[in-house]
């Protein structure tokens, strides 16, 4: 038996007998303890999931990987950043929503004088930049 199961063993054999004052039914008590255990896993894999699933979902977080990889996309084909959103997104009317944040307002893209860095940033919820709720990109 491995160091949990005698953990376990020896928690189930203190809870029968302060219960009871004697061994009476401990297969019960450590099958509800199992289950009781087994439904705590259970459950915090089950919300684990789903905020792994929402995150991934997120139709904002969506939008910013996708102009994280244009930026990637455009920099190995030019050996530059843009200099501007509007370079990036073209006459793209798909890429066109890239200047606006989820919440509206007007997103920031800075690049360096060389074009080899880059910051892109959003106001986040509350519509304010540099506070700390902004979604900042830069490499």
């Amino acid at each position: 038996m491995d160091f949990w199961g005698i953990v376990l063993e020896f928690i189930f054999d203190l809870v029968s007998i302060k219960l009871f004052g004697r061994r009476c039914f401990p297969c019960l008590y450590k099958l509800c303890v199992l289950l009781a255990l087994l439904a705590m896993i259970g459950y915090f894999l089950f919300w684990g999931i789903v905020k792994m699933y929402s995150a991934a979902t997120n139709p904002y977080r969506k939008k910013l990987k996708e102009i994280e990889v244009a930026l990637s996309s455009y920099k190995q084909f030019h050996s530059k950043y843009p200099a501007s959103l509007k370079d990036l997104t073209g006459s793209d009317p798909n890429r066109s929503s890239w200047e606006w944040d989820y919440w509206g307002t007007n997103v920031r893209y800075k690049v360096s004088d060389d074009l080899q860095t880059f910051t892109f940033s959003s106001a986040g919820k509350d519509k304010v930049f540099n506070t700390d709720d902004d979604i900042i990109i830069s490499n």
